[in-house]
């Protein structure tokens, strides 16, 4: 609230008469009256902006559990995918297994056939064959570690990935 009788003892001294200098601190007083918020103003204001607030509020908290069902909803998804994922390469893995398993069986008896058939053709060289056979033997090792060096890579790779999954799902 402004002062108007000090602003019209002002006046006055200043070199307005008293009517004037009075009628000039009476519009200044309205025009600042006018001007300032009332503590009505401030209330209503306040009321108005807590309303405002608590609807954002209210809008934010919505928004984050549709965006949280949303994210759920699509980290099931790919879970379920990377599950179905998981198992068809496993099922590829144990397939290929199975194979080299079984060329693997075709090998050992296609050798041993054919040691078979050098033994009874050829009794004369048996030190040859002897050596024939130990060469053989030592591939067949040779591809024996190798198959299980590779299945254990495999093993490993699959368990590798198998954690990977569990620690970014999990």
């Amino acid at each position: 609230m402004i002062d108007t009788l000090s602003i019209s003892k002002q006046l006055v001294e200043s070199g307005l008469d008293r009517k004037q200098a009075d009628a000039v601190a009476e519009q200044m007083g309205r025009m600042a009256d006018s001007n300032l918020a009332s503590k009505e103003n401030l209330k209503h204001t306040e009321l108005v902006l807590k309303k405002e607030i608590e609807e954002v509020r209210l809008s934010l908290q919505k928004e984050i559990e549709e965006v949280r069902f949303s994210l759920q909803k699509e980290i099931e998804e790919v879970k379920l995918s990377l599950q179905k994922e998981i198992e068809e390469v496993k099922l590829s893995l144990q397939k290929e297994i199975e194979e080299v398993r079984l060329e693997m069986q075709e090998v050992k008896l296609s050798l041993q056939k054919e040691i078979e058939g050098v033994k009874l053709e050829i009794n004369e060289v048996r030190l040859e064959i002897k050596s024939v056979e130990a060469n053989l033997q030592k591939d067949l090792r040779q591809v024996s570690m190798s198959t299980i060096k590779w299945v254990a890579g495999m093993l490993i790779g699959q368990t590798a990935l198998i954690a990977t999954l569990i620690k970014v799902l999990g």
